[in-house]
């Protein structure tokens, strides 16, 4: 299991700082897109989140992953990957004030 957790960690490290690095890219398209949509706000918002939710948020929305994909990367169900982002996008939009369940 110590193995699986150093390859999550090692992963989710490579997905963040690929995230950070699209942001500060001045010649990065994406950059509009954030800044147009308040998406630097969203990106704070979105690393507040408990670690397996921020996850789920990346592999779903940057990652471009199938719910069944997510469940096998992070070693859950699809069901939990669907319900955990759904949660994540609840607490996103009210601004993190939804009670952790």
């Amino acid at each position: 299991m110590d193995d699986m957790d150093a390859v999550y960690r090692a992963h989710a490290q490579t997905v963040y700082k690929f995230l950070l690095a699209q942001c500060h890219d001045p010649d990065s398209a994406e950059e509009g897109v954030l800044e147009q949509e308040g998406g630097l706000s969203l990106l704070r918002q979105i690393h507040q989140l408990p670690e397996l939710q921020r996850e789920v948020v990346y592999l779903r929305a940057f990652g471009n992953l199938s719910f069944r994909e997510i469940g096998d990367v992070l070693g859950k169900t699809e069901n939990w990957a669907r319900v955990t982002f759904y949660r994540s996008k609840e607490k996103l939009r009210n601004g993190g004030t939804e009670d952790e369940k």
